[in-house]
């Protein structure tokens, strides 16, 4: 189990000096600060062209987060 866990620290630092070096990004996170997250809009407009138009977005999140634990528990 240590090694597994120093295996993933070790990783994530390679990580950050890459991306630090090849992207000039700064911080902690995974990639560059985004400037103001998703849309509402944008998800809606999905949804209309996937023939969901009447789903709200937090019913489909509930939808996925019951596959996922079926899901979960199948496996």
């Amino acid at each position: 189990m240590t090694g597994l866990v120093l295996a993933v620290a070790g990783a994530y630092g390679v990580h950050l000096v890459f991306t630090a070096f090849a992207y000039q990004w700064r911080g902690l996170r995974p990639g560059p600060a985004s400037a103001g997250g998703r849309d509402r809009r944008a998800v809606r407009d999905w949804l209309v062209q996937a023939g969901l138009g009447d789903l709200r977005p937090a019913e489909l999140g509930s939808i996925l987060g019951v596959l996922v634990a079926i899901g979960a528990g199948a496996g």
